[in-house]
């Protein structure tokens, strides 16, 4: 069961990867962040979340190729550069 706090639009996605068991990937990958991100299409685009498994293959991106550097100081800090290439 689907439930009402899960805005229309998205109801046949959540239906189509967890009651009917689609096998796209893309499908599943596009539900677990939008319910990550409460629904919100526009924060997934903004997805800071460098250390989730599913950040470089999230939805919504740009369609630019951005590199992106993460360096851990000896203080244990992340550091995150990008760049469009």
């Amino acid at each position: 069961m689907i439930d009402d706090s899960i805005p229309l639009k998205y109801r046949g996605l959540l239906q189509r990867v967890r009651t009917l068991g689609s096998k796209s990937k893309a499908e599943a990958i596009k539900a677990m962040c939008l319910e990550c991100v409460s629904f919100k299409y526009k924060w997934v685009t903004k997805c800071t979340s460098i250390k989730c498994p599913l950040f470089q293959v999230r939805p919504y991106q740009k369609k630019d190729v951005v590199n992106i550097n993460v360096v851990t100081t000896t203080q244990g800090e992340l550091i995150v550069t990008s760049r469009n290439l």
